[in-house]
């Protein structure tokens, strides 16, 4: 027996009558994405006495003994340096095939921020206004083209073009902050778990353009992990895109029962674009 939690599965279709759903809203600048997701309870096997392998999975952890940092930390524009310079060692560390590392993003969350209290007032400015709640929807960052326009935006044209006629993905790089994550842990299916019609495009709207996500079904063949209580020395690197033959990683912060008066949950998930020597 696992871990009992819930998540939040995106829908295709007409709805079960026997299912559970819930409105789910992302904001992004003065955009609001609206979906309706099928909630399930299920087990997640705890893997912090079993390293997942990076070459075959896609995904697995590892331990940075050099320091931890705290969210008032990385909202600074010289530790987010020093920070980076971190997630690339750590990256080489994991993967030896690593050639190169354009760090694109950085995304400092935490689950007291609410977007579906945002969303009544876009005008209001909330107390969490420097977070972004927890994604607590099962996706994947990136499709097939969002991916390749990523890496477009990215790069500059001569890069791009060097780039593309090799292996190349986008990884995620995503870890506690300020204390050991005890609600709203990230889970991911065990992506060889997935089959190919597991997940539907869904679109997210931001400012001035629209962005396509994986929004991943309601399977019962998923194989679900986690790391139950993550340290703030743990970190989780997993793909979110891949050219050759890495799975990609399907993800969630979970729901787990009897949490709800355990300190909130504060991480940060840094994506880079990584270009491989082969």
């Amino acid at each position: 027996m696992g871990i009992k939690a819930f998540v939040n599965y995106h829908v295709d279709g007409e709805k079960k009558e026997d299912a559970e759903y819930v409105e789910y809203k992302v904001i992004r600048g003065d955009v609001i994405n609206c979906y309706q997701l099928e909630r399930v309870c299920l087990d997640v096997m705890d893997v912090t006495n079993y390293k997942p392998d990076l070459a075959t999975l896609g995904f697995t952890f590892t331990t940075d003994n050099n320091r931890t940092f705290s969210s008032a930390e990385v909202q600074n524009e010289e530790i987010i340096k020093e920070y980076n310079d971190g997630l690339i060692h750590l990256m080489k560390q994991e993967n030896p095939n690593v050639k190169e590392i354009k760090v694109f993003d950085h995304t400092v969350r935490c689950d007291t921020a609410d977007d579906m209290k945002r969303a009544q007032d876009l005008k209001a400015v909330p107390e969490d206004a420097k977070y972004r709640p927890v994604a607590l929807h099962v996706h994947g960052d990136y499709t097939e083209s969002s991916a390749r326009d990523k890496l477009a935006s990215v790069l500059s044209e001569d890069d791009h073009a060097s780039w593309s006629e090799g292996h190349w993905g986008i990884v995620n790089i995503w870890r506690p902050l300020d204390r050991a994550v005890e609600r709203t842990p990230l889970a991911f299916i065990d992506p060889t778990s997935v089959k190919p019609d597991d997940w539907v495009e869904k679109e997210i709207r931001v400012p001035g353009r629209v962005g396509y996500i994986k929004g991943f079904l309601n399977r019962p063949h998923y194989r679900w992990v986690m790391l139950d209580k993550m340290e703030t020395n743990r970190v989780w690197i997993f793909t979110q895109y891949d050219s050759g033959s890495l799975p990609w990683v399907p993800h969630s912060a979970l729901d787990l029962p009897g949490t709800e008066h355990a300190p909130a949950r504060r991480s940060i998930e840094s994506r880079m674009c990584v270009r491989y020597h082969k």
